[in-house]
């Protein structure tokens, strides 16, 4: 039986450099989280030089151990994970962010955020009626009437606040919002979110000439690192039990000894680039994972989004002049880490089409592909073991959402929770391929 439990990473006192990102002249860049291949290569690194027989256990096979991208902890949340904001959201262009905000000064001020809303609902709507909706779909702030914006990055689900005041706010005015959909009119919100951020700082440094080994002129190089004092938390999957108790104990032990006789520090090993300039200094804690889904959770998100389709279709009926049926059961899967998808012909593919899903649920029903929004990003990277550049490979990017029909929505719930669990693609053991069905986020058809 497999082991999760949740892992969390605080820089010290360096920043880290996650130099996936091609440099660009003098600049090093660095992402804005841990991949999972970039803490799995440094954990089989050190577990190499102190325990080889676990390290030849664990990474003889590829599906012994996994480890899942580590996105920066929020900090206050009730999973205790932030996750990839949808590309489905969007927010003021000239004031954007979560309204969460209005109630850290009591009261509300033109600086503070619009709001954040997810437009996949209302997306769907216009391209099933384009022809009964008189109207165009032009989605603008509830707040001000400007202009939205796609709204990126990564958030965490924070407890609700009881009350705020934006009696500005047009969707508190609009009797059709108040009187045909569940607004937050009275000041009273289901779900609160809050974006995450993680902060970056930039380091100069000069060249050292080889043969002089002093400062080389004109030389000066800049690198881009994730700041100290941040954590970053994800998950670590173990095949076996027993096996995920010795990963457990080796990774809260402070201090262990090589076979060569020196020390090495548990709680304070070092990832990324630079490490010979000072970067990559961090901290592990491990705890127990206690958020889990279930099949009732993704039965229950399932319903809770078809109900909001109906509500919001509803809504839109006022302006068709005549009711709108949409027909057929929808879920939508976000993908919560980039995923590599090969196709027939083993080409990386933009999109989970409703064929492949279909194939890799085992189900009989007819699942079809209605709505796609996603990106294509292309990673590479140094292998540890192979002492070689890694080839590159085209994923679909994180944040990525995808939208589907099926007429028999109760035979979905069990494979989608095991889809869910297990993960889509290619190279799933180095966090590849993490999905989420049904995010709530989606029903945010208001500001949020």
């Amino acid at each position: 039986m497999s082991k999760i439990f949740k892992i969390i990473i605080t820089t010290t006192k360096s920043g880290i450099n996650i130099g996936e990102k091609k440099p660009y002249g003098h600049f090093l860049e660095t992402l804005d989280h841990i991949p999972g291949s970039v803490i799995r290569g440094a954990f089989a690194k050190m577990l190499n030089q102190e325990n080889e027989n676990l390290f030849n256990t664990l990474f003889e096979n590829d599906n012994k151990i996994s480890f899942t991208d580590l996105y920066s902890e929020p900090e206050t949340s009730k999973t205790g994970f932030s996750i990839p904001i949808p590309m489905t959201a969007v927010s003021c262009k000239y004031e954007s962010g979560f309204c969460t905000e209005y109630d850290e000064d009591g009261k509300e001020e033109n600086s503070l955020p619009h709001g954040v809303f997810d437009t996949l609902i209302h997306q769907l709507i216009f391209d099933q009626f384009k022809d009964k909706i008189s109207i165009a779909f032009q989605p603008r702030c509830p707040k001000c009437g400007e202009r939205v914006e796609p709204f990126t990055g990564y958030y965490g689900l924070i407890d609700a606040f009881e009350k705020r005041d934006h009696t500005n706010c047009r969707t508190a005015r609009n009797k059709h919002y108040t009187e045909y959909m569940t607004v937050c009119a009275k000041g009273e919100c289901p779900r609160s979110y809050k974006k995450t951020k993680t902060t970056t700082q930039r380091t100069t440094k000069v060249a050292i000439s080889r043969m002089r080994e002093v400062s080389q002129d004109q030389m000066l190089y800049s690198v881009e690192s994730i700041a100290k004092d941040q954590s970053f938390s994800g998950l670590v999957t173990v095949s076996d039990e027993n096996l995920a108790n010795d990963v457990e104990k080796y990774l809260k032990m402070p201090v262990c000894h090589s076979s060569e006789g020196r020390n090495l520090e548990k709680s304070s090993m070092r990832l990324g680039g630079g490490i010979s300039r000072g970067f990559g200094q961090i901290e592990i804690k491990v705890n127990d994972y206690i958020y889990k889904d279930s099949v009732e959770d993704i039965e229950s998100r399932i319903t809770s989004l078809n109900n909001k389709i109906t509500e919001t279709a509803q809504f839109y009926s006022h302006f068709a002049k005549e009711s709108l049926n949409l027909g057929g059961g929808y879920f939508a899967i976000d993908l919560i880490s980039d995923a590599i998808v090969l196709d027939d012909f083993l080409k990386s593919s933009l999109e989970i089409s409703g064929d492949y899903l279909q194939k890799i649920l085992d189900v009989n029903c007819n699942i079809k592909l209605i709505g796609r929004y996603s990106q294509i990003v292309e990673h590479s990277g140094w292998s540890w073991a192979w002492k070689l550049p890694k080839g590159k490979d085209q994923a679909i990017q994180r944040g990525s959402v995808f939208l589907y029909q099926c007429e028999d929505l109760n035979s979905l719930y069990k494979p989608l929770f095991d889809l869910q669990e297990m993960g889509i693609g290619q190279k799933r053991e180095v966090g590849y391929g993490r999905i989420m069905v049904c995010n709530p986020f989606h029903e945010e058809v208001y500001c949020s």
